[in-house]
């Protein structure tokens, strides 16, 4: 499947390029309480699992309403160099920069020059969506529809792993397109390419960039100012921490090059987001209307409220309302959590994408939350699986929405389901009714008269997910049947099936891979799950592609 990071976009690099004054001692740094509390020693202890002198590592803060009541950075923001990172170091956050690009929208909706229920062709014309109307707030909440600029990227064979991706490449690509995911509020999917659009909306509405419109509005007003959208890939940040990833013999240096803004882009420090915090308590930004906006959870055509703000998710944890975050880039990772009705808040940045910086900081929310809002579940029932027949839910399931495929399994007298490399057991509610309690997500199988059920997946504020179970034995197929080239005009791309013994291969952007089969005419790889279309006589004349965050592109097969 393609890659989960905001951006594909990055470059190996030698060393990093970076602004330093001298040793850590010479940045300003938030004092420690002292003595330190229980709280601020048990986090003492799960932040020295990140501290290595020749790894990179992380920088965390915690704020009670925008105040600082413990801060520290442990590991190395420049391997080459010997400098260690301190909480004045500078990471790129990747999509946590979202709710800084929706308040730049805001406020100029408070302003008087754009409507957040304005449609997006007022203002970028080039953005095509046939006879379907998409306003600025469906962009916003994810609930337009528009396909991911990233995953169109690469299925146009752009590869944006080599190239630096420009706002001109985003609005170029997106132009091709004339269909949607969904209908416009039908469904909540989210994607890059909305927030990339508020960038070019911002800038054509007040005549400034998104980086010179958020240094004007937001950033110098909250005096944050190690922050900002940074807009050309060579300009240098000062203090800033290098990104790394892990190889077999120690680290690469790696490092985002992307010229454009709005999906992420933001550079910024755990020290300046405590001013960001604090600006959700006491606004001096946007003021109060502009922080409700900020919050306001999408609300899909059927009524059903999703968990997504303007750049912000909204959520139960514990049973406490959580405002969050996160963002992955190449070599950087980080997560923001922020409980109102606590006034507290977590933030977490590593220069590591591989660290666990969302479980991180929900450990460190865990040790400052009160324990008394926690839900107490009853303990589970323990029917043995003959009883209940569990064992005909077993089996691999595909959500044909989104490409994506989850496995479950039988043991100990309980479903599993496993997904993404890991198991996480069910707890059986009644019926053919079960819980995931690592998200508090329903799971519901619907058995048919076929002998294969079908899943649904609930979490609040997330739309449910159907997927169907698929054969235990796959159908007889033959590769030949789908042998040849096939073209999507909108992308200008053709790919090339061909086969290797029984398989079947799929040649695009000079590479072979094998494609493995899924049912009949449907099969996965690297691009996400292709369906295979027949005409009246059973020939087959196309295919579809779905993924996470592109659904039912089509490219149809040539006659040579």
């Amino acid at each position: 499947m393609l890659s989960t990071w905001r951006r594909l976009t990055f470059v190996s690099i030698m060393s990093c390029l970076v602004l330093t004054l001298g040793s850590g001692k010479a940045l300003a740094q938030v004092s420690e309480p002292s003595p330190l509390s229980p709280q601020d020693r048990a986090v003492d202890a799960l932040v020295a699992k990140f501290d290595h002198p020749d790894a990179p590592g992380v920088s965390v803060a915690v704020y009670r309403a925008g105040g600082v009541i413990y801060s520290k950075a442990v590991g190395m923001a420049d391997l080459e160099h010997n400098v260690r990172l301190t909480t004045g170091s500078v990471f790129d956050i990747a999509s946590m920069s979202k709710q800084f690009t929706a308040m730049a929208v805001v406020l100029l909706h408070e302003d008087g020059r754009l409507s957040l229920d304005d449609e997006i062709q007022r203002f970028i014309p080039e953005v095509h969506t046939g006879d379907k109307k998409v306003t600025i707030r469906e962009l916003l909440h994810h609930t337009s529809g528009i396909r991911d600029y990233l995953d169109l990227m690469d299925l146009a064979g752009e590869n944006p792993d080599n190239r630096v991706v420009s706002q001109s490449d985003v609005l170029d690509i997106i132009a091709t397109q004339h269909e949607l995911n969904f209908n416009p509020g039908d469904a909540f999917r989210y994607e890059n390419t909305s927030y990339a659009l508020m960038a070019m909306l911002v800038q054509r509405v007040s005549g400034k960039s998104l980086r010179e419109f958020a240094a004007e509005r937001i950033f110098r007003p909250l005096d944050m100012n190690s922050t900002q959208f940074r807009d050309n890939h060579t300009d240098l940040i000062k203090n800033r921490a290098c990104g790394y990833e892990p190889r077999d013999s120690g680290w690469s240096g790696i490092t985002p090059i992307y010229d454009e803004v709005g999906d992420g882009g933001v550079w910024t420090n755990v020290e300046d987001l405590a001013k960001w915090d604090a600006n959700f308590y006491q606004p001096r930004v946007g003021g109060d209307e502009a922080i409700q906006l900020m919050l306001s959870q999408a609300t899909l055509n059927n009524g059903l409220k999703m968990s997504y703000a303007l750049g912000l998710f909204v959520e139960k944890y514990r049973g406490f309302t959580m405002v969050s975050h996160g963002g992955v880039d190449p070599g950087y990772r980080a997560q923001m959590l922020r409980f109102p009705s606590e006034h507290l808040t977590v933030s977490v940045l590593a220069n590591n994408p591989a660290y666990d910086v969302e479980g991180l900081a929900r450990q460190i929310a865990d040790l400052y939350l009160p324990k008394s809002n926690e839900i107490v579940h009853p303990p589970p029932s323990t029917p043995t699986t003959a009883a209940h027949n569990w064992s005909q839910f077993a089996g691999k399931y595909l959500d044909e929405a989104t490409g994506r495929t989850r496995e479950i399994v039988t043991g100990n007298d309980a479903l599993v389901l496993r997904s993404r490399g890991k198991d996480y057991p069910l707890v059986h509610l009644e019926g053919v009714r079960f819980e995931d309690p690592s998200n508090r997500g329903l799971l519901v199988f619907e058995p048919n008269s076929t002998g294969s059920a079908h899943m649904t997946m609930s979490v609040d504020g997330q739309m449910p997910s159907v997927s169907r179970q698929l054969p235990a034995k796959i159908p007889l197929w033959s590769a030949g049947e789908y042998e040849g080239r096939y073209s999507n005009t909108e992308l200008g791309v053709t790919w090339r099936f061909g086969s290797s013994g029984a398989n079947l291969t799929l040649r695009r952007r000079d590479a072979e891979e094998t494609i493995s089969v899924l049912d009949k005419d449907e099969f996965a790889g690297d691009p996400g799950v292709l369906h295979f279309l027949r005409d009246d006589r059973g020939q087959v004349v196309a295919f579809t592609v779905s993924n996470v965050r592109d659904t039912g592109i089509e490219f149809r097969r040539s006659s040579n």
